[in-house]
Parts: C-alpha cells; structure tokens; sequence
C-alpha cells in the first residue's frame, strides 16, 4: 500500500488532502462571497455565497474577467490599479476593507464590502477577495441616520421652543438661536429670515447666519413685484421646497440675480404666519450639490417658522403679562362657575381636567374621575356615537359635537350637549377640552315640542295660507288673481286637501271661478252648477258652513263628486255685504280629513276674499283717479323744467323769483342735489318757499314722471300723522275683514314724497322713516308685513334740527341721513333786493283781473318795503300784493 511522505511538519498525504477537503467545504459554507482571481484578473475560483450575491451560476462565472462584475465606473481603477501593483509590488488596498458597488446579472448595482488578499503558488501570484453584500447595512445605517437626524430635530424644537429667549420676548435673541441651529440641524450653508413691510411690497432680512464665516448680518431688501410668482407660492403654500432652486417654478425668477451668483443649489422656504396672516419667511439655503428636502426637513422648517411667529407674539404678550395675571384669576373662577362643566381628556379617552361643577351636576367629586375613561357612564346606546365623535376629533383635528346621556351619582339619567377641540400641548401632547352642559330640561321640552310638532307645523302652513291672501288681497285689485292666489296657497298648504274651489252666484247658477286638484271631466260636469244641485248650492241656501267628514252618510253632495273620489269636504259661504254670494270648499279622499281648524281658516280666507271683491268694486272709481293723477302728470311735464336767467340776471325758475347772492346760491344747490336719488333737507322759516324748491328738485330728477306728494305735518296727535304718512291697516270689530288705508309714502312710489315740518313726527314715525332711508321699507301701522318703498324724501324744516337732537326729540341717525344733502332758503330780509321783483310778479298774478287791473306799485311804497320788516317771507309780501288788488274792488 503506498502511502504519502510526510511534510516538514510530518503530516502525511492523506492529512493534506483531509485538509484540502475540509478547506473546501468551508469555503462553501461561510456567509461571505469568495473569489479567486490570476494576475491578469481572470476568476479562477467561487463559492456558492459568491454564487448568490451575483446571481450568475459558478461555471458562467469560471474564466470571466473580474471587471465584468463591476459597475462601468469602477473598471478602469481596476485595471489600472493591478497593473501597478504588478509593476510596483506596493500594495494599496490589500488587507483592507473597501466599500465599492458591485453590478449583478440582472444589471442591478449594490454596495458592497471587500477584502484582498495575495497568494503565489509556485512562482504564479493569485489574489483572493472577501465579498460581502452592504445593501441591509446601508439601509439599516440610513435608517439610523434618518432616525437620528429626525431625533435631533426634534430636540432642537424643543430646545428653542423651551428658550429663555422666547419666553422673554428677546426677539434678536431667538433670532440668533433659530439661523444658528437651523443651518447646523438641516446641514445648509446659510439661513435668513425675512418680514414685509407695512404695505407688502417688500420684504426685509431681519437676520442672516452663514455657516462658514459664523456671520450674522442683516439690512437686504427684496420687492414683491420683482418676484411675483415667488411671492404668490409663499401666499399659497405651507413650505417652497426647491430641490433644484434653479429649474423649480416657484424659486427660479432668483436664478440670475441671487442663485447662480451665491452658487445656492437647493432652497427650503417655509413662510412665518401671525394670525393666520404671512408676515414673513425663513429662507434654507444649500450650496454645491442639488439637495432633496425629506417630509422631515419641510416639516422641521414649517415648526421653525412657527417658533417664530411665538417670538413674535412673544413681544405683544409680554406688554400684556400684567393684565393677563390679572385676568387669570378671573379666567380660573369663570372656568369653575360658569353653567357648563368643563373637562380635559386624553386622546386615549381618559380623565385629565375636571372642574368643580362635575360634582355640581352628576355628584361626583372631579378626583374620583381622574384616569377614568370617560366614556364609562354614558348611556349604553348613546355611546358609539360618542366615541365615534371623539376619534373623529383625534383623526382630523376638527371641532366635534356630540349629544348623550350620562349616569348621575343617584342613578338618574342626564342628558348632555358637549363641544369637543383637540389642542396640543407644549410638550407635543395632544390633549381634547370638552365643554359640556346639561339640557335635559331642554330634552324634555323638545319631546313635549315633537308631540305637538304636526299641529305647529299646520298652524305654520295655515298662516301662510292667510299670509299669501292677506298680501294678494292687499297688493291687487284683480279679483280673479285673488282667488287664483287663494285656491293655490289652500291647495299647497292643507296636507289633505287634494281639491279646492270656489264658486261665485251669477243667476241661477253657481260659476266655478277658481281651482285646483280637478281633472278636465269634472271640471267640464261642475263648472256651472244649476239651483239647487249640490252641497255648494246647500251652503249658498242655508248661509252656514257645511262639513261632512264621511260623504257615504251625505245627501248634499252630486255623482260627479262621488265619482271624483271625494270621501270628505268642507264649505263655508262667501259674504259681502251681508249676503252670501258664493262658496269656497275643500274636499279629500279620506274621511274625516278636516276639523275645526280648517274651518277657522276657511273663514279667514272668506273674509279677505269679501275686502277683495269690495276692492274690485273700486276698481272704476281708482281707475279715474289714476287717470286724473296721469293728466296731472302731462300737465307737469308740459311745464319747464330748467333754471335760466334773463338779460337782468332773474332767475326764472317755476315760481321761484330772485337775483340775490343766497337765493342763487340755493338754486345752485338744487341744480347739484336734484340728479341725485339721497334725501334732502330744506332749511327755511315760514313763508320762504320750502315746498317749491321741493317740486323743483322733483321735477328735476329722474323721477319727474312719477307722483309728486306733499304732505303737511300741523301739529296733528301724533298717531294721526303717522297714519298719514304711512298708512294704517285695521280688523273689523265682527269679522276677520281689513280695512286698509294707504298712506302718502305709498302713493308716491317711484316718485318724491315731501314731508313738511318733519319735526312733527313722533321718535316710532322717524323709526318707519329711516327704515326707508336705510333699507327701502317699512310697515304699515296695524300690520306686521314688510312693504316695499320706492320713494324719495325731501324733508322740510323751519328751524334747525340740531336742538331736537340734543334733547332726544330727533332720532340722530335719522338727522345724519337727512341732513348729508341740504338747502338753506334764505329769508325775506336777507335777500331785500328780490322785493321789487317778487312784487311786480304779484302784481301780474292777482292784478290783471276785470275792475281790478294794478299794473305797478309806486317807488315811494317800493322804499317803505325795504325798510319793512318781512318776518312771514314772501307769503306776507304775497298776502299785502293780494289784499291790495282786492282794496281795488271795494
């Protein structure tokens, strides 16, 4: 048997080749990828790890060039790197550990981690590599990294959230801090922060740290209107992050000018708002290559604008530090007193905060609670709503609301209404304060309420059926468009009315005039019902309402109505004075449909359509005073409507006669005031001709074809003069009819209405007249419906009005509205000169008369008038005019 010599060491062949074979079982065992490569960098030997990390199979891998398995950028290192060393013998990365990418079978590249080793065999030289796969480390380390980085953000937060700076309002202080550890924290070269001006068309650095230098400066400007897309990004969003500042929308206007000068890669600009307001930004700006900005970043800089915006209100609060001591107490005793019980919560539902009144209410002491969840004694069915609402608060930071019962100490049942809000403490804790309060009184009145709802909700809909005629009635003269209202507003609003009608007596016959819920046969069977057929014809006779809840046990009613379906109906007579000329019904097709309040309505119904047939029986008589108002009308408009002087400089304008500086000056007021469409105030004493510059103003504005009302206030009872002025509406004392009276501010709609002595209305008559003023309405007297006023006033005042307001006589805001437009109408005395030409207009007025002619009065009377005393105006030098041509005749 021949055996193996032994070696040096005396171990045998066999041991060798023992040795061999357990070397190479390890090799395919170990957790690192091993490579064998010759000089010239061909693989010669892999073990199965190397297999797996590649992805190639041993025998593809066998005799190719060891460059292969590495990435295009590594190849030329590679080779250069061998040739070196083989020339040189200086070993480089032998026996080191390297971190290069390796470029797999699928084409993927990976981090790798790699050893070599050198090994010659006789005379031939082989490197031997270690290979290990780095990807699981590198995103571990990147993990940690991230982690780490997130981790320190959050401490600098807090250590400038917890700074002395801010709590003292130390604005330059905390300024510093921010620009300091921001550009350590977020690893960029500079930080500014910036703060508009007081109009907003600029902004101005406030503080700017550079890294490098350890520099702090301040003092650049930026205009708005020079970066108007930049400007309108920081309006509308929460954080800018550029990742490339020179290509990104929103921050490439500064490419030129501020980007590629500083040589600033990446921008991260999160803008600062102060009451929901931007006032300003802090700008993170990184230099060399394009950085991209993680959630983290953007959030870590939004947090830090808003540690600004605390510096900022920092200052404000501290000036108010006293007051706010002072108003603690009072916040703490309201807090404990006030009719609601409040309480705080954690987001896991428990007991944090409770005030006093929990045991006021439930009888519990608030530390009994303390750590309790605080769903725990609501009501069993009322709490998945509960905690539903509460999770709700949590997931969208929103405001909630929730209604619930909750266990009193004694075991009752007490029903609450809470308010919930999330908030976050200082510390970063989200925390819910919850105001609650009692209503089970109010629970209680709702279900008494919810008993009663259908009969509410009727008396509701039966008063718009009354409100809908009632305003027809009021509004119309047109009969037929009475009960066409009528009809429709019953058929809408009784919810078992399915047919309504109304019939009126011509003859012998009941005429249908009005309806609704009929089909077109019926219609065409009973729209004229001959005497004595039918339930209506029985009303109209027995001049009583009819009802019949079960028209199976009636005689009254025809086949048509049977046929139709009618179970039920209700007719109640029409009267006018004092006969019954017709019937308005109601039919259903259920029994027993309609009751005494149906009834009660109908008779309302009844009653306005009586006032409109009385107002159609007018209708002749208003139609001619229409027609005399429109022939007034022509007569108005025939006459001239312009101011003008003659050669002597006379002012010729419809009655008013004058050359004096004031009276010239008050027409000029007209002439600026009459266009407009705003109250006016005329200032005059008796006599000086209020009520002329009033109809000019009118005749000149663009309201001149409209009705032109004068009306008069004499010292009248009060009551009286509003009634004038506004009208009045009145119940007849044995029926339900109105009695309607329209007043002047109605009769000139669209048109002026001039209010003399307007002094002489009572403080409830200047309410109704401001409420036109201010809001184009007002209400009638004895009524509750709002009408509309198209109308302007002029108002007429002898004295001033100032005095009346002082001593509470005169609404202010009523003399405010009128008095922003006035003319004040000299007296007599102050314009002596328009003596000679209002006397001579006197004197063709009342002197060309038959026995009775005065063609002029003499100089020697004309100098007694100018020393005369005209304290009544122009009306007393009229009344001396008029009673001197009147002498003529005697």
């Amino acid at each position: 048997m021949n055996t193996w010599p032994k070696n040096k060491r005396g171990k045998s062949r066999d041991s060798v080749m023992d040795s061999g074979y357990h070397l190479a079982a390890v090799l395919e065992t170990v957790g690192e990828g091993i490579v064998t490569i010759d000089s010239v960098g061909t693989v010669i030997m892999v073990n199965r790890e190397f297999e797996n990390i590649w992805g190639y199979k041993r025998d593809e891998i066998i005799g190719m060039d060891l460059a292969v398995l590495m990435p295009e950028k590594y190849r030329g290192a590679h080779k250069a790197g061998m040739k070196r060393y083989l020339d040189t013998r200086e070993a480089v990365v032998l026996g080191r550990r390297l971190e290069l990418e390796g470029l797999r079978k699928d084409g993927s590249v990976f981090p790798l981690g790699i050893r070599i080793t050198e090994t010659e065999i006789n005379g031939i030289l082989f490197f031997t590599a270690a290979v290990r796969d780095l990807t699981d480390v590198k995103k571990a380390a990147k993990l940690l990294h991230d982690e780490a980085r997130l981790r320190k953000q959050n401490e600098v937060l807090l250590e400038l959230a917890n700074s002395e700076a801010i709590e003292e309002g130390d604005l330059d202080a905390i300024l510093i801090k921010v620009t300091e550890a921001v550009t350590k924290t977020l690893e960029v070269e500079r930080a500014n922060i910036w703060l508009y001006n007081e109009d907003r068309t600029r902004i101005h650095c406030i503080e700017q740290y550079e890294a490098g230098s350890g520099e702090h400066s301040d003092g650049a400007e930026l205009s708005a209107s020079d970066f108007p897309t930049y400007f309108k990004a920081l309006q509308n969003e929460r954080i800018i992050a550029a990742h490339d500042a020179s290509t990104d929308p929103r921050t490439s206007e500064f490419k030129e000018s501020y980007l590629e000068p500083l040589g600033i890669a990446s921008m991260l600009d999160a803008p600062i708002r102060l009451k929901g307001r931007m006032i300003g930004l802090i700008c993170h700006e990184h230099m060399g290559p394009q950085r991209t900005w993680t959630l983290e970043d953007q959030n870590f800089a939004g947090s830090i604008a808003d540690l600004i915006s605390l510096a900022l209100e920092a200052r404000e609060r501290k000036r108010m530090e006293k007051s706010l001591r002072e108003s603690e107490e009072k916040f703490r005793t309201l807090v404990e007193n006030t009719y609601d019980y409040i309480y705080e919560a954690s987001i896991d539902g428990k007991f944090l905060y409770l005030s006093s009144k929990h045991k006021d209410i439930l009888g519990y002491d608030p530390q009994e609670f303390i750590g309790r969840d605080i769903f725990e004694l609501i009501y069993p069915e009322d709490r998945p709503a509960v905690m539903t609402e509460f999770q709700k608060i949590i997931s969208t930071s929103t405001s909630g609301h929730a209604v619930y019962r909750y266990r009193h100490k004694n075991g009752s049942w007490l029903w609450f209404e809470a308010t919930g809000r999330p908030y976050v403490t200082m510390g970063g804790k989200t925390r819910i304060l919850i105001f609650s309060r009692e209503i089970t009184e109010r629970k209680n009145a709702e279900e008494a309420l919810n008993e009663t709802l259908s009969h509410l909700s009727r008396k509701n809909r039966y008063e718009t059926i009354i409100s809908a005629v009632t305003r027809s009635v009021h509004q119309s003269t047109n009969l037929e468009n009475v009960l066409e209202n009528a009809v429709q507003a019953i058929s809408e609003n009784i919810e078992k009315a399915d047919s309504v009608s109304i019939y009126f007596v011509e003859g012998e016959e009941a005429v249908l005039k009005a309806h609704r819920g009929y089909v077109d046969w019926y219609i065409n069977r009973v729209s004229r019902i001959p005497y004595p057929r039918g339930y209506a014809w029985k009303v109209i006779m027995d001049e009583k309402p009819r009802y019949c809840p079960d028209v199976e046990t009636d005689t009254a009613i025809g086949p048509a109505g049977r046929e139709l379906g009618i179970k039920c109906y209700l007719s109640l007579p029409i009267l006018y004075a004092g006969k019954t000329i017709g019937t308005i019904n109601i039919n259903s097709f259920q029994t027993g449909a309609f009751d005494d309040e149906e009834l009660k309505l109908l008779e309302i119904v009844g009653d306005q359509i009586s006032v409109a047939i009385g107002n159609a029986r007018q209708k002749w008589a208003l139609q001619e005073a229409m027609s005399e108002v429109e022939m007034l009308k022509k007569r108005l408009k025939s006459k001239e409507r312009y101011a003008a002087e003659d050669d002597a400089g006379e002012l010729k304008f419809e009655g008013i006669i004058g050359k004096s500086f004031l009276l010239r000056k008050a027409v000029f007021m007209v002439e600026q005031l009459a266009p407009a469409d705003s109250a006016v105030l005329i200032k005059g004493g008796a006599g000086t001709g209020k009520h002329l510059f009033a109809e000019t103003i009118h005749k000149m504005s663009v309201r001149a074809e409209n009705p032109f009302v004068r009306i008069s206030l004499n010292g009248n009872d009060e009551g009286h003069a509003e009634k004038r002025l506004f009208g009045f509406e009145e119940k007849g004392v044995n029926s339900n009819a109105l009695s309607l009276s329209i007043g002047s501010i109605e009769l000139a709609n669209k048109g002026t209405v001039y209010i003399r002595n307007v002094d002489g209305l009572s403080l409830k008559a200047q309410r109704s007249l401001l409420g036109i003023l201010q809001e184009r309405q007002f209400v009638r007297p004895g009524s509750s419906r709002v009408i509309k006023a198209d109308v302007r006033v002029i108002a007429g005042v002898s004295g001033g009005l100032e005095g009346s307001v002082e001593d509470g006589l005169f609404l202010e805001d009523l003399y405010n509205e009128l008095s922003g437009s006035q003319i004040i109408l000299p007296s007599l005395n102050e314009r002596m000169e328009d003596v000679p030409l209002l006397t001579q207009h006197f004197i063709q007025k009342y002197g060309n008369r038959p026995g009775k002619e005065l063609k002029h009065i003499s100089q020697h009377v004309l100098n007694n008038f100018d020393s005369y005393d005209w304290s009544e105006n122009v009306r007393q030098l009229e009344n001396i005019i008029k009673e001197a041509v009147s002498a003529l005749g005697d």
